[in-house]
């Protein structure tokens, strides 16, 4: 269930008040909570993985460009098709391969063809095999990292559906900061069991929706 009202800001201030901390000796502490939010939405990343969003990039290759620009935030690709036929609409799928494979197939880029195989060249590009000799249009289904929240993106996936899962990342992230190791203890295990609870749920959610309806 979405839960409105819940934003960076509201997190700011309830990460504030658990800590329980106050004055100006701690101001220096409230100055890092922003810090906390970014470090505990890096850990979600890594950890929560099935708290993932899909996206469907569309787009048309240029001929004599190898290289495609991945999405800021991509963790994954799912399929990747393209346009071919006289009149580029018959979708054809392009096939995964490593690196090293389509550098040995296909090692002179400035060689054209119909692309057959693509591959990560790096986190940020993907690489087509041959180099594509015109502009397909294409298709590439792929899952990226959530929209981290900030003080000006003020809410997302977390703030919404896992606002409590957020929190305790938070205050986990604050308490590895001030090294009270107590705390850290009890934080973590709030925070593993939440984790273990939404990544249940989403777990669930994606085994209903393969099973199909059979009533």
């Amino acid at each position: 269930m979405a839960l409105p009202g819940q934003t960076y800001t509201t997190l700011i201030a309830d990460t504030q008040g658990y800590l329980e901390r106050g004055g100006v000796k701690d101001a220096d502490v409230f100055a890092q909570i922003p810090r906390f939010v970014m470090m505990s939405q890096l850990r979600l990343a890594k950890e929560a993985k099935t708290l993932i969003s899909r996206v469907v990039l569309t787009s048309a290759m240029v001929a004599g460009q190898p290289i495609i620009a991945k999405p800021a935030r991509w963790r994954n690709t799912e399929s990747f098709n393209f346009g071919t036929g006289l009149t580029l609409t018959t979708r054809t799928p392009l096939f995964l391969r490593d690196y090293s494979f389509c550098r040995w197939y296909w090692p002179d880029p400035a060689v054209l063809g119909q692309p057959e195989f693509y591959a990560d060249y790096n986190y940020e590009n993907w690489l087509l095999v041959p180099t594509p000799d015109t502009a397909y249009p294409f298709e590439v289904i792929c899952q990226e990292e959530i929209e981290p929240i900030t003080d000006t993106v003020q809410s997302n996936f977390y703030t919404q559906y896992a606002y409590d899962l957020l929190l305790h990342a938070t205050l986990l992230e604050a308490w590895l900061y001030l090294k009270d190791w107590t705390k850290v203890q009890s934080e973590q295990g709030y925070y593993d069991r939440l984790l273990q609870g939404i990544t249940y749920e989403q777990t669930e959610r994606k085994t209903d929706k393969s099973q199909g309806n059979n009533s």
